[in-house]
């Protein structure tokens, strides 16, 4: 399955693979208090690229991850698609993107697995047939529980295991990983890592705790620092608790 080229592109263009596939460039986000939460973030990842975000609790790592899956825009900066303004390519960009976020949302409680699977194709306006999505369910080891039970009886695991199906339900070029570990035993995580090193031409941007994960995929590695106006609030702070 190709993406719809974009409206200045020909459809026979092919870009270098040297060429960054999706670039940040001084990208910030504030709150609506005007608190920086994020601040001159420039990066760069290429296909075949696993990049790893690290940095301590609260550094902002998600809501890059948010901002880079187009839902949080961000304050400042430019985020570039194969050299294109995403804010300016919105619906080229989101075919070409997948992601899943630090808890399984955005399913209907009430329908199947499959029935989940299906909706979610068709809004993303394609169409799978009930095979294709029972082997993509079989995949994620999904298969018994596909057609006979309702979303909201999954446990943790199982709904982290369909959010997965959806992420890898197409050959996206970037695929967004937001805690993707969460809930899953052993034969879940083994079933992630298959999953991953399948995919080994798309670009992954990855966010997880778990350090054995990052250390099994990563070919690259970003760390988050807070702004500095939090680092010396955090600073004025500790002097405070000192001087008591």
């Amino acid at each position: 399955m190709t993406r719809p080229p974009y409206p200045d592109e020909s459809p026979m263009r092919d870009s270098s693979a040297a060429s960054p596939l999706l670039a940040l460039k001084s990208v910030g986000y504030a709150h609506a208090k005007h608190r920086a939460l994020l601040d001159d973030i420039s990066l760069a990842v290429r296909r075949g690229e696993r990049l790893s975000l690290t940095g301590p609790n609260g550094c902002g790592k998600s809501t890059l991850l948010s901002i880079v899956a187009t839902v949080l825009r961000p304050s400042r900066g430019q985020i570039l698609f194969e050299g294109r303004d995403v804010m300016k390519q919105l619906k080229p960009y989101r075919q070409q993107m997948s992601f899943t976020a630090a808890t399984a949302g955005g399913f209907y409680p009430r329908l199947s697995a499959i029935e989940n699977i299906e909706i979610f194709s068709l809004l993303r306006g394609n169409r799978y047939s009930r095979p294709a999505i029972a082997r993509l369910l079989d995949e994620v080891e999904l298969a018994r529980s596909a057609t006979n039970r309702y979303f909201h009886e999954f446990s943790t695991g199982m709904r982290q295991r369909l959010q997965i199906a959806r992420a890898f339900l197409e050959p996206t070029a970037l695929i967004l990983l937001d805690e993707p570990t969460i809930g899953l035993d052993a034969a879940g995580l083994a079933m992630l890592d298959r999953m991953i090193r399948a995919r080994e031409d798309a670009a992954f941007i990855i966010v997880s705790h778990d350090a054995e994960f990052h250390a099994r995929h990563q070919t690259g590695r970003y760390e988050i620092r807070p702004p500095a106006a939090e680092l010396r609030e955090a600073r004025g702070i500790r002097e405070i608790l000192e001087a008591a």
